[in-house]
């Protein structure tokens, strides 16, 4: 079976190639600089707020995981990231607001 997308161009998920690593790691890194993408694009700034940050601390290897997403983060220019939450076991961080 054939999908088409509103550009025309069509796809047969039979013929796509398997996941490698490498795909999902690019395929990570486009998801991650997303807001940046479109901040550059639209010529604006904005600000991601992610409310009950502390909910994502039950992830496998959750510690790894925001590491990851502070460095992203710390690069963009035009997006400007707020974590809340209401877990008082948390440690308090405050690097991940950049104005």
């Amino acid at each position: 079976m054939n999908y088409s997308a509103a550009s025309g161009r069509s796809i047969n998920p039979k013929k796509q190639k398997q996941d490698t690593p490498q795909a999902a790691g690019e395929l990570t890194q486009k998801r991650l600089n997303l807001p940046e993408t479109i901040a550059e694009k639209k010529g604006i700034k904005f600000i991601v707020c992610l409310d009950e940050f502390q909910n994502l601390a039950s992830f496998k290897d959750f510690l790894s995981f925001e590491k990851k997403l502070r460095a992203f983060w710390q690069r963009h220019k035009s997006v400007t990231y707020y974590r809340t939450g209401t877990d008082l076991s948390l440690p308090v961080r405050d690097d991940f607001l950049w104005i």
